[in-house]
């Protein structure tokens, strides 16, 4: 609703501070059904000086109305009207919000009231008012070093007024790119191989098969000349070879065996990769494997670690050869040359596919979005990996073997239908950097910490439901539901001494405890009266304050709009909040920062793929593909934009009516358009989609609560529950049935509402959960309850079904609550 707009002292320079032009439109026909003819003259009116100045805006040759005006380089929505003729209205194609009561203003006359008495105001009234944020194009100039540090100003309260400040030193932003990089993300430490690596790995390769080699081929008949020839051609398809070696000496590998190729995928790998004109009889190619195994003398002391029913990488390398050998037809035209070639491009193509697909997952893996996802869930990756890093020996070690990694497959519950244990050793295999010589050390079986990161991608990949665009949410429902509770039971159980919970951030829950225990300190400071709430007053002083606000940055509370954020805590109107309201405002912006964050980097992601030219833009047909595959709708509904909503979002990004839309337009738009409350992750919601089905016996297509009650008591559901955040204790079921059900009178919920009232319960559970472990044990609790003992009811009670994310006249303070920074100044 309303607020009442008073100007803020000025602190600087507008210029100084990259305050930016801004440009606002009137479009006949498309801002409002107001033809263009009747249109004499328009203005507009800014919420940053109270409403205060008519903004004049001038006529196009267009018909169109453009105005413009400086302003803050803020992440608030500032509030805008429109003056068309003697109106004020609001514009149909700006964001738009309904007042609460109407808003008065003094408006500006038009000609053919000049020679009216000056002394009496034209004064007009409007019931909703537009919104911008100019925070995007601010960011974009401060990154390009523009604006100059002059000190004089023009006063907000009275333009007719200069105002001279102090000139303060400014040193220049210098322009560098900012944004996320492969070196800066959690697999910084990870190595990629390049092209001189691969090179090695093929002269390590060919001086241990050399020998056999040669031999083979000058029994053949071949020179010097076309062996050299037969070796250039052996190197060219090295990549894909060793593509293909990684994958079928890995495959089904178990224990402490070492990877290598065994006769059994040795022969599914010629199937698959050989054609059939060229294809070889089996009893030939058995043969070839029985000769290929067969160490040559000068191989044996290089060969210190091997798999004795298995390939090693040279020796594959020698069956192509031997293979191709046994094609070769010295009476018919072309060269054993000519037939290796042949061969190796057959090679190639299979190795090609197994290789592309091992890029993609890495292209969708290495990206910010789900860089993010690793980030916030480190703690517990780390903890998996040193739990199980020395396992088998009962004491700590650097790396993991493939025994515990595949103990730790079985254990988390990470096989599915698409994902067998015959594959684990595949997603091993490929999180491993690649070794020069797997023969010489056991170091390709050794997997560090950053090779677990990459090999986690892979695994991901593998199992069900992975799709591109859903890498992220795939990754964060397997860390959360399968890795997490493991990870808890390490640190429980007492049988992994060596782990100790980190305090340094670790995962999302702990930098909540954290921040919770920053706002409680921050709030009994300035609880002036020791009433145990704050006014508005206390409030502001306490939470805007620079050295708060320093405080609070780590945890993602960078730019809050403080009075809005009172405004929607103080539900009933009284002037004071309590700490649980506060903490629970704090809990939604964090939320809801973390959740933009992730969809901030998709959409970037998105934009930057469906610009091929490079230019900066989109057109709206280049946009709607991008955004309307099967894939991108659902991914588009996680970050709480419906499908209904998306041709609203493609609606309203255009917003310069240009035909094309840049990324700032189309974050912007997201921040407009999407649910501003967080949802639940896919994984809860198709859990508790499942237990809503399977609980309604009579097939109503509603849930009573004594349905509930008999479902939360079937095996297993509790333990799942409590995975996802939804953890109580069996005599607290009737106070949380209360939470779940509180939104019907008639104590029967369809699916939406039952999943927007376990939404609730997880947060009433974490509300509760962080207001515990922050309690001070020596200060006495309120109405007679212990410190520390908050119960679901009485935390529920406190909460009053207050509910953060609002509709209507609140709409636009709500959604911008916290919002993450959308500058699309970020590299590619």
């Amino acid at each position: 609703g309303y607020r009442d707009y008073r100007p803020s002292p000025l602190g600087g320079c507008w210029i100084c501070e990259n305050w930016v032009e801004v440009e606002i439109r009137w479009t006949p026909g498309l801002s409002s059904a107001v033809p263009q003819h009747e249109i004499e003259f328009a203005y507009f009116y800014l919420s940053l000086d109270n409403f205060a100045e008519a903004c004049t805006m001038s006529k196009q040759q267009n018909g169109e109305f453009i105005g413009y005006r400086m302003l803050p380089p803020t992440h608030r929505s500032l509030d805008l009207v429109f003056q068309i003729n003697d109106e004020l209205v609001a514009a149909q194609n700006y964001a738009k919000a309904k007042l609460d009561k109407p808003l008065q203003i003094h408006i500006q006359k038009g000609a053919d009231k000049k020679n009216d008495d000056e002394d009496e105001p034209l004064i007009a009234s409007v019931d909703s008012v537009n919104s911008i944020t100019p925070a995007h194009k601010a960011m974009e100039r401060f990154m390009k070093a523009k604006g100059n540090a002059l000190c004089i100003l023009d006063d907000p309260t009275d333009r007719n007024k200069f105002v001279v400040r102090p000139r303060t030193s400014v040193q220049k932003a210098r322009a560098k790119e900012v944004g996320w990089s492969f070196d800066k993300s959690v697999w910084a430490m990870y190595k990629i191989e390049d092209a001189n690596a691969q090179d090695r790995c093929f002269h390590t390769d060919w001086k241990m098969v050399q020998p056999k080699v040669e031999k083979i081929l000058r029994t053949a008949g071949c020179g010097d000349e076309e062996i050299n020839v037969i070796k250039q051609h052996l190197k060219e398809a090295n990549e894909y070879i060793r593509m293909i070696y990684k994958y079928y000496s890995s495959v089904n590998t178990t224990g402490n065996s070492v990877f290598g190729v065994t006769l059994n995928y040795y022969t599914t790998m010629l199937d698959a990769g050989i054609k059939e004109p060229h294809k070889v009889p089996r009893r030939t190619t058995d043969t070839i494997f029985i000769q290929a195994m067969l160490v040559h003398e000068q191989q044996k002391t290089a060969l210190k670690v091997r798999n004795e029913k298995g390939l090693t990488r040279f020796q594959l390398m020698e069956c192509l050869v031997r293979i191709a050998e046994q094609k070769f037809d010295p009476t018919k035209p072309g060269t054993l040359a000519d037939v290796v070639k042949v061969y190796l491009q057959d090679i190639k193509e299979h190795g090609r596919q197994l290789l592309d697909d091992f890029n993609t997952t890495r292209r969708y893996c290495f990206c910010e979005e789900v860089d993010k996802v690793f980030r916030t869930n480190i703690e517990v990756l780390r903890t998996c990996f040193e739990g199980y890093a020395g396992r088998s020996i009962s004491r700590p070690r650097e790396y993991l073997t493939l025994q515990e990694w595949l103990l730790l497959m079985s254990e988390t519950g990470a096989y599915d239908d698409n994902f067998a244990s015959r594959d684990a050793s595949v997603a091993f295999a490929y999180g491993m950097q690649w070794v020069l010589d797997d023969c010489a050390s056991r170091r390709h079986m050794e997997m560090t910490f950053p090779e677990f990161l990459v090999a986690m991608g892979h695994l991901v990949r593998m199992r069900s439901g992975w799709a591109p665009e859903l890498f992220a949410e795939c990754c964060e429902e397997f860390f959360v539901g399968k890795l997490a509770p493991v990870a808890d039971q390490l640190l429980e159980s007492g049988n992994t001494p060596w782990l100790t919970k980190k305090q340094t951030g670790g995962t999302f829950e702990s930098q909540l405890e954290n921040m919770t225990k920053t706002i409680k300190q921050i709030f009994e400071t300035n609880d002036d009266d020791g009433s145990g709430t704050l006014s508005k007053r206390e409030f502001l002083n306490a939470f805007s304050s620079d050295s708060c606000v320093k405080l609070l940055s780590p945890f993602g509370i960078q730019s809050v709009h403080f009075k809005a954020l009172f405004a929607l805590l103080d539900a009933d109107g009284s002037g004071q909040v309590e700490y649980h309201e506060v903490v629970e405002g704090f809990l939604h912006v964090v939320q809801r920062f973390k959740a933009d964050e992730r969809a901030f980097a998709w959409l970037r992601q998105t934009f930057y793929d469906a610009d091929t030219d490079g230019s900066g833009e989109l057109d709206l047909s280049e946009l709607r593909s991008a955004l309307c595959s099967a894939a991108a709708m659902e991914k588009l509904q996680r970050l709480g934009i419906g499908v209904d909503d998306v041709e609203q979002l493609l609606h309203k990004v255009d917003r310069d009516h240009s035909g094309t839309v840049s990324l700032d337009e189309l974050l912007d738009g997201y921040v407009e358009i999407r649910d501003p409350e967080v949802a639940l992750d896919s994984g809860t919601k198709l859990f508790l989609t499942e237990l809503f089905h399977a609980a309604d016996i009579d097939k109503s297509g509603t849930l009573t609560a004594d349905e509930f009650m008999a479902v939360y008591h079937s095996p297993g559901v509790r333990s799942k529950m409590a995975t996802m955040k939804l953890k109580f204790e069996p005599g607290e079921l009737e106070e949380a049935i209360g939470v779940i059900f509180q939104a019907s009178d008639d104590k029967q919920l369809t699916l939406p509402q039952f999943l927007e009232g376990m939404r609730q319960l997880k947060q009433t559970l974490l509300v509760r959960s962080l207001m515990n472990k922050t309690a001070d044990p020596a200060k006495p609790g309120k109405k007679g309850k212990k410190p520390g003992q908050e119960t679901i009811a009485s935390v529920s009670q406190a909460r009053g079904g207050r509910r953060l994310s609002t509709s209507g006249e609140d709409s636009v303070d709500s959604k911008r609550l916290g919002t993450a920074s959308t500058s699309a100044s970020s590299p590619r």
